[in-house]
């Protein structure tokens, strides 16, 4: 047997090589520099492309890791959310509301404010002390959002607090509370525009007021459930 495929595998290059003679040799490739670019996708049958399309350079990763000051000295900073004064508010083109989450530590999620005129060196601004809230006596505060009314000139800085059953006993409940500013340094509240029992409704993150005309209505919501029970305590 194993005779039998030498004397194959023989035939099979005595064949190649006849083949390949009097075939003038490829010419020797250098190697370049190669670039990125967009590569063709090709689909599978349910539609999903064998590879992710090449990220364009507008949405590349920073080469370098932005420093954002947390009240806890981590420097790890979630959530951020940023609005951006062309002409400036109040000293700083741009403003963002966020918290720590220092080691996914949940208790930390407390809203804060840093500014900036250049979007990428940070500070408090002067007379401000983070967090704005402090954290609730059971459970967290998440996921703060920061809305600009132009017809109050003020910045609304919205967030959850949540209080669920597992970590405070027989409370179970989330709330959408609000924080208000005319400077930036100084915020009054907080009030609570929304709440619901998470008896009966989902428990929500990440709130998302939207603008209605030329100022931001109280509330809006990345999801809502057809069966929800939830109502607005306050809107504009």
């Amino acid at each position: 047997m194993w005779r039998v495929c030498l004397a194959l595998l023989s035939l099979v290059g005595l064949i190649v090589l006849a083949c390949g003679e009097g075939q003038p040799e490829a010419p020797a490739v250098t190697p370049t520099e190669q670039t990125v670019g967009p590569s063709p996708e090709t689909p599978l049958p349910g539609g999903t492309p064998t590879e992710a399309p090449v990220r364009p350079p507008a949405l590349a990763n920073a080469p370098a890791f932005q420093e954002i000051p947390t009240y806890d000295g981590s420097g790890q900073a979630m959530h951020p959310d940023v609005v951006y004064f062309a002409d400036g508010w109040h000293g700083y083109k741009y403003w963002m509301a966020m918290t720590p989450y220092t080691y996914d530590s949940a208790g930390r999620e407390n809203p804060s404010i840093v500014a900036s005129n250049d979007g990428s060196s940070w500070l408090v601004p002067p007379g401000l002390t983070n967090p704005l809230v402090s954290p609730p006596a059971c459970d967290h505060n998440s996921d703060p959002d920061l809305v600009y009314d132009p017809r109050s000139d003020e910045l609304y800085l919205y967030y959850m607090e949540s209080q669920r059953i597992q970590y405070c006993g027989t409370i179970n409940e989330n709330r959408l509370r609000l924080l208000e500013s005319s400077e930036g340094v100084h915020w009054s509240g907080p009030q609570t525009v929304m709440s619901w029992d998470l008896g009966r409704d989902p428990l929500y993150v990440c709130p998302l007021p939207s603008s209605t005309g030329a100022a931001p209505s109280r509330c809006g919501w990345p999801v809502t459930p057809a069966a929800s029970s939830i109502q607005p305590a306050k809107t504009e």
